[in-house]
């Protein structure tokens, strides 16, 4: 009879002796870029960096958007609704300059 000890090694050699067939067919896409599998829509992923108040507006989003369509709502699209509600205007410059102090790192002038 064998015991729960011999069974558990005996898996762990069968899974180590398997072959990876699947691996050799997989396409490797770069993280940055992943295209959708529609081939139309590309999207790039990035890191952001926020400050606390920052996050607690996410949150305030995501809770605003669940009251008003019953759906949960991740940080990433709450950034895409803040990025295509923003309007371009003075008042853009100034939240800018708020958050600019608070970072309190220079920031350099000119093109990226």
């Amino acid at each position: 009879m064998a015991t729960k000890k011999s069974t558990a090694t005996g898996a762990l050699y069968k899974s180590i002796d398997k072959p990876k067939a699947r691996k050799a067919a997989a396409v490797k896409i770069p993280t940055a870029i992943r295209k959708q599998q529609d081939h139309r829509t590309v999207s790039i992923k990035i890191g952001v960096t926020i400050f606390p108040n920052d996050n607690t507006r996410i949150n305030e989003i995501a809770k605003y958007m669940q009251d008003q369509t019953g759906e949960l709502i991740n940080k990433s699209d709450v950034i895409k609704l803040a990025l295509r509600g923003v309007h371009l205007d003075k008042r853009l410059i100034d939240i800018y300059n708020e958050f600019k102090a608070e970072d309190g790192r220079k920031h350099k002038k000119g093109k990226r």
